[in-house]
């Protein structure tokens, strides 16, 4: 985090620049009103190549400390637009936190609330949290909100518990792309013939 605070103006200037292009409106179910969008650098320990590079600065912070990677979390930009408000939530897990590093803040109604908290982010400081509490966000602005996400392990793991939790994940990750690559090939599962259900079969 220490990192990301003394590298805002860089970080900020290169997440600024990225413009429109790269946000893409963010998919999870979670109710909300208004637009959120997000561009990713990392995306459950992957890379994505063509963010990464566009933002040295931002990335070179990420990739010298492998707690910033976690394969349980996510790294991105989000942005909310103005009157956006993002309904109450909680995160997966309670074994990581997450850090907002806040990029572009307007002044105003703008924050968020994790359990009986609320807080309102700041340009160049980090915010951390444990996003398994019910959180919501809200920016009741004119103008854009950006901050970075960064999801790391919960610093009360040992590295023991790290390594066992990161193993675990590649293998589920691992499983559910083969699976998937299984069954949309599968011309009776994707409904091309047979007409019925089809069983699961093993693979092999």
């Amino acid at each position: 985090m220490s990192y990301l605070e003394s590298h805002y103006d860089a970080i900020r200037d290169e997440i600024l620049g990225l413009g429109s292009l790269p946000f893409h409106r963010e998919s999870e179910r979670i109710k909300r009103s208004g637009e959120w969008d997000v561009a990713f650098l990392y995306e459950r320990g992957r890379r994505r190549d063509a963010m990464c590079d566009a933002c040295p600065v931002t990335t070179r912070g990420i990739e010298s400390y492998p707690a910033m990677r976690t394969v349980a979390g996510l790294i991105y930009a989000s942005r909310m637009r103005g009157g956006t408000h993002i309904e109450a939530h909680r995160g997966p897990t309670n074994l990581r936190v997450r850090c907002h590093l806040g990029i572009q803040v307007p002044e105003g109604d703008c924050g968020i609330r994790v359990a009986d908290e609320t807080r309102q982010w700041r340009e160049g400081q980090c915010l951390v949290f444990d996003d398994h509490f019910e959180h919501e966000a809200w920016n009741h602005t004119d103008e854009d909100r950006i901050v970075l996400i960064v999801d790391m392990w919960h610093p009360g793991l040992s590295p023991t518990e790290v390594r066992l939790l990161e193993g675990l994940h590649r293998y589920a990750y691992a499983y559910a792309r083969q699976l998937s690559k299984y069954w949309s090939s599968n011309a009776a599962a994707a409904g091309g013939r047979g007409g019925g259900k089809p069983r699961p079969q093993a693979l092999g």
